[in-house]
């Protein structure tokens, strides 16, 4: 019976060790992905005012592989991308913008609602002219 009693200490130390080595594992993919997804969406709304700047197209170019779980947002950076492309007027892509990272701060959970969307736009510079 003492056998039997140090086995199954044994055996269930271990299963509880590994069991919590995986979830351990799954909740810091989940949040390492979160901060990545993050990450792109704070460098495209920092960097908004430098539209042809290379750390706006960094953030535009990482929004298919970082966002590629959330129809949502792909769906807009493909309207946002068709629009630059087809050269659809300043307007008009400026509206697709504010949409693409609406769509971006959704599935992150972190919209803003009662910010009206000029605020999207608005950049903030100390700098006189």
């Amino acid at each position: 019976m003492d056998v039997l009693n140090i086995l199954l200490v044994v055996i269930t130390s271990l299963a509880s060790g590994i069991l919590g080595v995986v979830v351990s594992n799954r909740h810091f993919s989940k949040l390492e992905k979160n901060k990545f997804k993050r990450d792109i969406c704070l460098q495209l709304i920092a960097n908004r005012h430098n539209l042809i700047g290379d750390e706006f197209t960094q953030a535009l170019n990482s929004i298919t592989f970082a966002f590629n779980d959330d129809v949502e947002t792909i769906k807009k950076f493909i309207i946002f991308n068709d629009g630059v492309t087809a050269r659809e007027p300043t307007p008009v892509i400026n509206e697709k913008l504010v949409e693409l990272i609406k769509a971006m701060l959704r599935a992150l959970k972190m919209e803003v609602k009662d910010l009206d969307s000029k605020y999207y736009l608005i950049t903030f510079n100390n700098k006189l002219p």
